[in-house]
């Protein structure tokens, strides 16, 4: 009886750390940032956890280490962090990005010409 729980329990190790090696693995192609915990990702490192640091402050340091793309997890769900104003605009200026409905009228309104 008690093999048995020593195999569940041997499994339940291994799965748990193999859950913890899959969560680390960052998508292909995925800018470069701060380290990712477990369950919280990398909003400990994000500009919006610490009170005590100006966020400006913060940001700077993190373009300085990373550049104007930074790659940052809340949780499970990865975020993009764009420093750069005309990047940005470049990048919300695609389709598949911008979150927008897709329609004649939508893309006569957000067309630059």
């Amino acid at each position: 009886f008690s093999t048995m729980f020593d195999i569940l329990g041997l499994a339940a190790v291994f799965l748990f750390i193999f859950y913890l090696w899959k969560s680390q693995k960052k998508p292909l192609n995925y800018p470069p940032g701060p380290p990712k915990w477990p369950l919280i990702g990398s909003f400990t490192f994000s500009p919006f956890a610490s009170q005590k640091e100006n966020h400006r402050v913060k940001v700077a340091n993190m373009v300085e280490e990373y550049g104007p793309t930074i790659g940052l997890y809340l949780a499970s769900t990865p975020i993009v962090y764009l420093h750069d104003p005309v990047f940005t605009r470049k990048v919300f200026n695609i389709e598949v990005f911008s979150g927008r409905v897709k329609n004649a009228e939508m893309s006569k309104v957000r067309s630059p010409n």
